[in-house]
């Protein structure tokens, strides 16, 4: 933001915690998937954080459809398209992707020219860190 910068983080996980590191009220339930599954305009889910800041959230799913999250793939994978049609918009495209090899995410993946592995300290992580590969052009 010093910068001038301009940047967009896009949650895509189904968890849609990324909003809460933006600020917004706990019961705010929209976002891009939720709009795409209720035939709506995934744009309308973006939301202004600061002037060079936009968050667009995953918003919330049903206990149904968070069951079945890798069966909404054909709908959801739009996302990957508007990624693509963002790049020029924005300077930074920041993605949070869930932790796994869902479709979605592994789609995703294939949009990012770097992908930053967070990691916990703790013995766990560690043993996580041996037991999957890292994607392309990926650090930790």
């Amino acid at each position: 933001q010093l910068l001038g910068e301009s940047v967009l983080a896009i949650d895509a996980s189904p968890d849609n915690m990324l909003r809460f590191f933006f600020n917004t009220d706990i019961h705010h339930q929209d976002g891009w998937a939720r709009a795409l599954l209720d035939g709506r305009d995934w744009r309308d889910a973006g939301l202004r954080y600061t002037q060079h800041i936009d968050l667009l959230p995953f918003g919330q799913l049903s206990a149904g459809e968070r069951e079945n999250v890798d069966q909404l793939q054909p709908t959801l994978g739009a996302i990957a398209e508007a990624v693509q049609q963002l790049q020029g918009q924005y300077r930074w495209l920041l993605l949070d992707l869930p932790a796994g090899y869902s479709p979605l995410t592994r789609e995703l993946l294939t949009l990012c020219d770097r992908s930053l592995v967070v990691v916990h300290p703790d013995a766990n992580s560690h043993i996580r860190l041996h037991q999957q590969p890292l994607p392309a052009n990926g650090d930790i």
